[in-house]
């Protein structure tokens, strides 16, 4: 299969030429340019002819002759940009796009209009956002909210969500401050609430031991006499009181969401701080009551959940500066995209052999937007706990109706049988409303940007974890996959009196013009002096072969064996003369002008061992690897054998030319603005640790999630087990809190160890 395309200039390679030959020489004059070892000419020189194949020279003086006054290199390769396809013209091409059915609604997606909004954009009327509820602000509603943003002619938005978006560079700097006022203000509220919270702590440890209660301020009686407990109930309601406050924004948006089915993460720890306040205020007016068996303030555990509460959202903040700081900072970027066009992913689902795949590829791009939204989006996006929050209260009522009906044939007393039902019901609150519920994320989104920022990679947020661990294929070009250093040149063998310097002019200038992983290898050995190239037009390719173009009216062709006899059957050496170079990992490349065989490049490809090891790690997790390339000689076979991959995961590697037509050239053209999910620097390493890493966080946020799960469902019938057989003097604060610090510690601990591997 061909395809037919037109090489563009790039005029950023043309550079003043300082080597060897001085730069004032015409570009038009001939220089020495043959730079490949001698001892590669002298192989084999006297290898007779085969067939009716011109006897190859091996004149090494010549070659020597050729080299004097030109540096010697390893070959230097240079990064240059693709060579794309023209613009396609603007309006309804009748390609079909479509959203991933996996992530969103199906429904019609035009890249037009987002680039035509992209343009616009700096032109759009800002929004003026509803003031932002402050930390220790009046009470927040959603009506007050809409007061203002009615006053205001702005929209209301969540308490969650109000801030403004990263839009241009000129807004770095007040981003960069309003995200470290941000942190600064949830390290307060988390130093505050872990101190109110350890205060707690200690005032029940006072009522149990002697010597702590002497140091209680006021004095606090170990068995809680009247006026002590009093004391006690008064001094844990103030706590409580503070705790709410300094988190009122998130109790009152968990409540409303409770309320709505929708739960969040704040939602049941609201519910449980709702009654607790409540049973506080009763406890204090009425201390009797704590003397009753199974009796129990649960507010450090409460104040403990809002102290965990604080630190995932300041982990989460501490995550998006550290992103910010290298994105605002990064001059060329690259963001994976899930391919959302149908004809590009039944391309890429033919290729793979699977047709539900979904497949992400590269895309260049000025500005990466939406990065605060997708970086700061809440962690109840989607989330167990929209499930667990309302089938936790009802257990929570069912048992403690169970319970009080138990106790009142029991014989027990309506107003104490009522009390110990609200304290069993608190406590199953306090054990499904566990610490770690914004940690289960933000731990290992955490732990994975402190090393994604050192290789030049973000993964902004849940969102871009949901979608990249969900791929089945990344596309990746061969270019990178070998970059510079990665091939080289190791000699040449002409035929039919061909001449080194014109084969290597010819060849260069057609892989310049093809921008194939070839030209960095070809350009070194002409000191990067594009100057010098030929024009190239005309360029056809053919899959699985190689090139073919028109240079100076003669028609060049550069590939292997199968392309040359597909051409004008163009005499070719026997095969046995071919494969004695086909050794240590190297391949060779055919030159052929107008119908007559030029010469034979000897070519050695080399994987670094860092590709490798992250080849092997992303084929294992079950995400195969895609290549883009126009050298016949990189196949999968080919790719396995540099970076030693196991056969197990061989099928995993596939090839596709990489001019594979307009909708691969439509979809991954540069764009001015682009989603800030999965963005990187041109190094592929970097890529590839970012898709790693989005799957290895979603690997770990699903274990945690479901180990949560599985310990609130234990503890819910630990409780349930101590309330039906009377043991309610085993469920204290203390030993629901320690339940709920050892998972807690186990999460960090899990989410440590993963990343590290």
């Amino acid at each position: 299969m061909a395809t037919k395309i037109t090489p563009t200039a790039n005029k950023s390679t043309v550079r003043e030429y300082k080597g060897a030959v001085p730069a004032h020489k015409p570009a038009s004059e001939k220089i020495p340019i043959y730079n490949a070892p001698t001892a590669e000419l002298e192989q084999g020189a006297k290898a007779a002819p085969h067939g009716s194949a011109a006897p190859v020279r091996q004149d090494a003086n010549n070659a020597s002759n050729m080299l004097k006054g030109v540096q010697q290199t390893a070959y230097p390769t240079v990064e240059i940009d693709a060579v794309r396809l023209p613009a396609e013209t603007s309006g309804k091409t009748g390609l079909r796009f479509a959203e991933m059915p996996e992530y969103e609604p199906r429904q019609l997606y035009d890249y037009e209009k987002d680039l035509a909004e992209d343009r616009e954009f700096p032109e759009r009327k800002k929004i003026k956002a509803a003031p932002r509820a402050k930390l220790f602000s009046p009470v927040f509603t959603k009506k007050s909210a809409k007061k203002r943003a009615v006053k205001s002619d702005a929209p209301y938005i969540e308490p969650r969500e109000q801030y403004e978006d990263y839009k241009n560079y000129g807004e770095t700097k007040k981003v960069l401050k309003r995200l470290e006022s941000m942190k600064l203000s949830a390290l307060v509220s988390f130093v505050c609430l872990a101190a109110l919270a350890l205060f707690a702590v200690y005032l029940v440890l006072s009522t149990y031991s002697p010597f702590l209660s002497n140091f209680a301020i006021p004095d606090i009686s170990p068995k809680l006499g009247s006026e002590p407990a009093q004391t006690y109930a008064v001094i844990s309601l103030l706590g409580l009181v503070a705790a709410v406050l300094i988190c009122n924004r998130y109790v009152l948006d968990g409540l409303r969401r409770f309320v709505r089915l929708k739960s969040s993460a704040d939602s049941l720890v609201s519910v449980a701080a709702l009654f607790a306040l409540g049973f506080n205020i009763y406890a204090a007016a009425a201390p009797s009551v704590l003397a009753l068996d199974g009796v129990h303030l649960y507010n450090p555990v409460i104040v403990a959940a809002f102290a965990f509460n604080a630190l995932g959202r300041l982990l989460r903040i501490k995550r998006t500066l550290e992103n910010f700081n290298l994105l605002s900072t990064m001059k060329d970027k690259t963001s994976m995209e899930v391919v959302r066009d149908l004809d590009l992913r039944d391309e890429l689902n033919r290729v793979m052999g699977d047709p539900l795949g979904s497949s992400a590829v590269p895309v260049k791009s000025g500005f990466c937007k939406r990065f605060l939204e997708l970086s700061l989006e809440g962690d109840d996006k989607g989330n167990a706990e929209k499930i667990i929050s309302p089938i936790a209260f009802l257990a929570a009522v069912a048992v403690s109706v169970g319970a009080f009906i138990l106790w009142r044939n029991g014989g027990a007393a309506l107003g104490q049988g009522i009390v110990q039902a609200l304290s069993v019901f608190m406590a199953i609150l306090c054990v499904c409303a566990p610490f770690t519920s914004l940690l289960c994320t933000n731990l290992p989104l955490g732990f994975a940007a402190k090393k994604l920022v050192k290789m030049g990679a973000i993964v902004s947020g849940n969102e871009a974890v949901n979608e990249f661990s969900q791929v089945n294929s990344i596309v990746v070009n061969a270019s990178s996959l070998f970059p510079k250093g990665s091939i080289s040149l190791k000699g040449i063998k002409t035929f039919d009196g061909g001449k080194i310097d014109e084969c290597i002019i010819d060849a260069t200038s057609v892989m310049n013009a093809m921008n194939g992983t070839l030209k960095d290898t070809f350009l070194g050995i002409i000191q990067n002096r594009t100057d010098i190239l030929s024009d190239v037009d005309s360029i056809t390719y053919e899959e699985g072969m190689g090139v073919s173009a028109w240079v100076k009216n003669k028609r060049v062709l550069i590939g292997n064996r199968e392309l040359m006899r597909n051409h004008n059957n163009i005499i070719m050496p026997a095969a046995d003369f071919e494969e004695k170079y086909k050794t240590d990992g190297r391949e060779v490349v055919y030159l052929a002008s107008s119908s007559v065989l030029m010469a034979m490049y000897i070519i050695k490809y080399m994987g670094e061992i860092h590709i490798g090891a992250l080849l092997k790690k992303l084929l294992a997790s079950g995400i195969s690897v895609i290549v883009r390339t126009s050298d016949p000689n990189i196949s999968a076979k080919k790719i396995g054998e540099i970076f030693e991959i196991p056969q197990d995961d061989m099928a995993g590697i596939h090839i596709i030319p990489e001019r594979s037509g307009g909708a691969f050239e439509r979809v991954t053209r540069p764009r001015p603005r682009i989603d800030a999910k999965l963005v990187y620097s041109e190094k592929l390493t970097a890529c590839l640790n970012a898709v790693i890493s989005a799957v290895r966080i979603w690997t770990t946020s699903s274990v945690l999630t479901g180990a949560q799960t599985i310990l609130l469902t234990a503890g819910y019938a630990i409780i349930t087990f101590c309330a039906f057989f009377s043991r309610l003097d085993m469920v204290t604060p203390l030993t629901v809190m320690l339940y709920n610090l050892a998972w807690a510690f186990s999460a960090w601990l899990i989410s440590l160890l993963r990343e590290i591997q």
